[in-house]
């Protein structure tokens, strides 16, 4: 029995929500933005609350494991369980062949948004990884006279302070905080929106065109230089969240990160946190 069906939208991908248990709706959920009326969909999900019938032993081998995520294969039964620092969410069951999802999760996932967040964004990634047309990565996005600027680099490099320092004056807007979708779409690459940025409570359901990505360190100096099509791929796969799981999708992603170090101008900025940064910043891209 269905107690809730939500429909919403990322990247131009829809999603059906189908809850087998008791939810609320949380009106301040990032997700607000993102919602659509009942209609065709790329995606169905069928969402339960872990309980103990749950059999975690019945996985199949255990292919590929990272710190957030283990991935199973049973024949062609995908098993991927979520556990983030060693701690258990839940996980996610689908097949190779129709993707139509299956999760189990513990209700704290929910907290505050009305979908298990990080679920919806492995579900996203499986579904562009399909399509071979994007993946997903770290960084913040900032609008500059309708050109996506995306400001990417390693944890606690300042992309959001530069960000939010950035957006303080009328001539920037925040489109993402901190995971980006890269969407190729008729030769064109797009960044679009999305609500797995927690830190921005104003996530958007739109898209701009890519117009650079700068790879932010710390320098005692503002100095921006452009990195060669070959360094600029490599760097691009250190900041990507790709399906290494999947050996093939794993190839088109990393084709598409190609693609984009030979079109878009990738640089690295080593800046100081300080007013005078924005100024920097704005001279260059005027």
């Amino acid at each position: 029995m269905v107690d809730k069906e939500v429909h919403f939208e990322i990247a131009g991908i829809s999603f059906a929500y189908l809850y087998h248990f008791e939810m609320d709706y949380i009106e301040e959920s990032t997700i607000r933005n993102f919602l659509i009326s009942n209609s065709s969909t790329d995606i169905i999900n069928h969402i339960f609350h872990i309980n103990d019938a749950i059999d975690l032993d019945d996985k199949g081998e255990a292919i590929y494991h990272t710190p957030a995520w283990t991935w199973h294969e049973k024949g062609n039964r995908i098993t991927a369980v979520f556990h983030p620092d060693e701690h258990f969410i839940g996980l996610i069951c689908f097949t190779k062949e129709d993707y139509i999802y299956t999760t189990y999760v513990t209700q704290e996932e929910y907290f505050p948004q009305i979908l298990p967040i990080a679920m919806t964004g492995f579900i996203l990634q499986q579904e562009l990884n399909k399509k071979k047309k994007g993946f997903i990565m770290h960084g913040a996005t900032v609008i500059h006279e309708g050109r996506a600027i995306v400001l990417t680099g390693s944890s606690g490099v300042g992309k959001t302070t530069l960000s939010q320092m950035l957006i303080k004056h009328k001539e920037f807007s925040l489109l993402t905080d901190d995971r980006i979708i890269i969407r190729q779409e008729e030769g064109q690459l797009w960044i679009y929106g999305n609500p797995f940025d927690r830190k921005n409570h104003e996530c958007k359901n739109q898209k701009e065109r890519l117009y650079e990505i700068i790879l932010l360190k710390h320098g005692k100096d503002n100095v921006l230089q452009q990195y060669s099509k070959e360094e600029a791929c490599r760097k691009l796969l250190t900041i990507s969240l790709l399906p290494y799981g999947h050996a093939e999708n794993l190839l088109t992603s990393v084709d598409l990160l190609q693609t984009i170090s030979k079109t878009i101008p990738v640089r690295e900025l080593s800046f100081r946190l300080e007013p005078q940064t924005t100024e920097f910043f704005k001279e260059y891209l005027l």
